[in-house]
């Protein structure tokens, strides 16, 4: 269970990389940019958590953080210059994000110390975070991480109903249709993961809760990036997303793990 967990919060941090924090600015053609900023960002964050706390990991980390950064090198520069040339507003909204990867990173840390795990979470978390699928999206590498992945996705769209319909009342319509959509059309995946996160809090409840918190709080952190300020857009494309499958698209690795199991070959 400690290592599924461990797992599990290794995806929960990627697919907020690529369903919550890949569009800040909530427009399709800076989806990949920003993206690159904020998975350059936990990247480096890991690298430096885990290299204080474990200083026998440091030159294992340090190596792959500068493998990572020569073989992003193109990506790296031109998401730079993209986002050097925004708008003051959207920049600061950026570096906003940016500062809750850094700080996710460290809650991340923190959880896997309080389960004992924190050495095997820093030697798995570089190459799980350095993963992405071919649509530049964080995806999954087993069923453990898929299923991590869909929890944080469920519980997302929760939160980002109550949050975005507090801000933008006439917005709940269309949040709860697309949002019954969603549920009807994977329903058998929801089950699916309910089902797993009611055995984890009955087997390991003390593991669950602190997992279910950071969920809670660093989901809340990264929408109210967006939602605080005044992305209206967002709000839309974050219920639109769901209901139109774009998900799917995005992490075909996940729900292929998801579907049939344990192998995605």
């Amino acid at each position: 269970m400690r290592s599924h967990t461990t797992r599990g919060m290794l995806a929960l941090v990627g697919t907020m990389m690529a369903a919550l924090l890949a569009a800040p600015l909530a427009a399709a053609d800076q989806d990949k940019p920003v993206s690159a900023i904020v998975q350059r960002a936990m990247l480096a964050s890991v690298v430096r958590h885990c290299s204080e706390a474990y200083p026998k990991l440091a030159p294992t980390l340090k190596a792959k953080l500068d493998a990572w950064n020569a073989e992003h090198a193109d990506a790296n520069t031109a998401a730079d210059a993209f986002i050097a040339d925004l708008p003051s507003d959207n920049r600061a909204q950026i570096d906003r994000t940016v500062l809750v990867v850094e700080q996710t990173a460290s809650d991340m840390l923190g959880a896997a110390r309080r389960q004992a795990a924190g050495e095997l979470f820093c030697s798995q978390a570089f190459d799980s975070f350095g993963s992405t699928s071919s649509e530049g999206y964080y995806d999954a590498d087993n069923l453990d991480e898929a299923m991590g992945m869909y929890y944080m996705t469920m519980r997302s769209a929760e939160i980002g109903r109550e949050m975005c319909v507090a801000r933008y009342p006439h917005l709940a319509g269309h949040a709860d249709e697309a949002l019954a959509e969603w549920r009807v059309r994977e329903a058998p995946i929801i089950a699916r993961i309910e089902s797993t996160f009611d055995r984890m809090q009955r087997e390991n409840p003390d593991s669950a809760r602190h997992l279910m918190e950071m969920v809670e709080r660093n989901a809340r952190k990264i929408l109210s990036v967006a939602i605080d300020n005044g992305q209206e857009i967002y709000c839309r494309k974050h219920f639109d997303d769901l209901a139109s499958g774009e998900h799917r698209r995005a992490t075909p690795k996940m729900y292929r793990f998801l579907e049939q199991g344990s192998s995605a070959q």
